[in-house]
């Protein structure tokens, strides 16, 4: 009989695992359907606790990230209206100068300088005005600053750079082979009869009419007469008449056609032409695309363009130096995912309207507006090319990560409540069934207690 008693404490205690096992489980049911969450402590699942957390970690950093490029973008967006105002001065100042062109009285020319004078000042303002938040934009502060060795590239200008964590890039220039005019030489005889050419150049074309007896000096003064519409100059070298192009670069061109008469040239023939070529230069050891002496950078990481001096000699070298500088932008989650960008200066001194006269040299100022507007409207355009290009498609990619990793984190670590609700009544009918055997249990065990202690 004490056996059969110790057997009952034994299958009690057996029960009572059972049943504290039982009600464990639907504690943490409990625990999971309050919460949504499979996973609310590692002991959960250790290894999907892992991933989950690695997981939460990027999808925090993204949110980051779509806030930083929003915030770059707003930037961008703000910097490229300010330049809009500087854009429409620029253009209402060019009429003024065109106004003071035609003026009859120098009164006249006089009100439309002060006129001029208040819209520098406007663009200044604008200059000197325009923020984001504390941020000044347009004044130069925003800027990427660079400085070179040698001068052999100047006008050094930059988009965008990715420095890291380095506090400088350097830029090393070797200088092949500068741009070259395009080049005719021919030889041309005294003329006995009277002939018409027409030369074409860059700047235009234009039709030009050879007197009878005229010499080579008297076709390359005539030819020379018409340079500002044909972009087209005109030299005398023992007895030939060589024609360059005012300009270099591939894109620069001569042509010579002869319409009629007796002009008489060393090859056969009536139309001669020739086309100049762009500067060879690499930077960093890599052949760089240009046009003319200008030289478009794309190396280590900096984007931009400089331009090569026009005294450089093939050999020449120099080493630009782009400064971490510029404004910040972070495009995702890793710490070599950000680049700085350039936002340059827009006041009147940066576009090259320091020292114009629009009262008393209208025509020279209109060069210089020309100048100042196409600067200014390239500038838009690279803040536009980066809003688009760079940070609308940037704000895409990290939102659809996001989307992809919470839908992973999801699955890992939320509750599926449908199994949850299923599994939590077995777990009830299993613990309301473990108290029911450990009653009838307790009661068979207290019965033999009973009559062993009766008799």
């Amino acid at each position: 009989m004490a056996l059969g008693i110790s057997n009952g404490f034994n299958g009690s205690l057996g029960i009572i695992r059972s049943l504290n096992r039982n009600q464990g489980a639907l504690s943490r049911i409990f625990e999971q359907q309050s919460t949504g969450l499979r996973i609310n402590r590692a002991s959960d699942d250790p290894g999907g606790f892992v991933i989950s957390e690695q997981l939460r970690a990027q999808i925090g950093s993204l949110g980051a990230a779509i806030n930083n490029t929003s915030r770059n973008q707003s930037f961008v967006d703000t910097a490229e209206a300010g330049l809009s105002q500087v854009s429409d001065q620029l253009i209402n100042l060019r009429s003024l100068a065109v106004q003071a062109a035609g003026a009859q009285t120098d009164g006249e020319r006089q009100a439309l300088g002060a006129a001029a004078d208040a819209t520098l000042g406007s663009i200044n303002r604008i200059a000197s005005t325009t923020r984001f938040g504390s941020q000044n934009l347009l004044n130069g502060s925003s800027s990427i600053r660079t400085s070179t060795s040698t001068g052999t590239a100047e006008n050094v200008d930059i988009d965008t750079a990715n420095f890291g964590t380095s506090a400088s890039t350097d830029l090393n220039v070797t200088v092949n082979a500068t741009a070259t005019n395009a080049q005719l030489s021919e030889t041309f005889t005294d003329q006995t009869d009277a002939s018409t050419v027409r030369i074409t150049g860059s700047s235009g074309s234009q039709v030009i009419d050879i007197g009878a007896g005229a010499t080579a000096d008297d076709i390359a003064a005539q030819i020379n007469a018409e340079s500002d519409t044909t972009g087209v100059t005109a030299t005398v070298n023992a007895g030939n008449v060589e024609l360059s192009s005012d300009e270099v670069g591939s894109d620069a061109s001569v042509t010579l056609e002869v319409l009629s008469g007796s002009f008489v040239a060393s090859s056969a023939g009536t139309s001669f032409s020739a086309t100049g070529t762009d500067a060879n230069v690499t930077v960093n050891g890599t052949t760089a695309a240009a046009s003319g002496n200008e030289v478009t950078i794309n190396s280590n990481g900096v984007t931009g363009s400089f331009e090569i001096d026009e005294n450089a000699t093939a050999g020449s070298t120099d080493t630009i130096r782009v400064q971490s500088s510029g404004q910040r932008a972070q495009l995702n989650t890793g710490s070599g995912d950000n680049f700085s960008y350039s936002v340059d200066s827009a006041d009147t001194t940066s576009l090259g309207l320091s020292g114009i006269d629009i009262a008393n040299d209208p025509l020279g100022a209109l060069e210089q507006i020309d100048a100042a507007i196409a600067k200014v409207s390239t500038q838009r355009s690279e803040l536009g090319a980066l809003s688009q290009q760079t940070f609308e498609p940037n704000i895409q990619n990290l939102q659809s990560q996001l989307t992809n990793l919470s839908a992973t984190n999801s699955s890992i670590r939320d509750l599926d409540f449908a199994s949850s609700i299923v599994e939590g009544q077995k777990n009830q009918v299993l613990l309301q069934s473990s108290i029911s055997v450990l009653a009838q249990q307790n009661s068979i065990t207290a019965g033999g207690l009973f009559r062993l202690l009766g008799a």
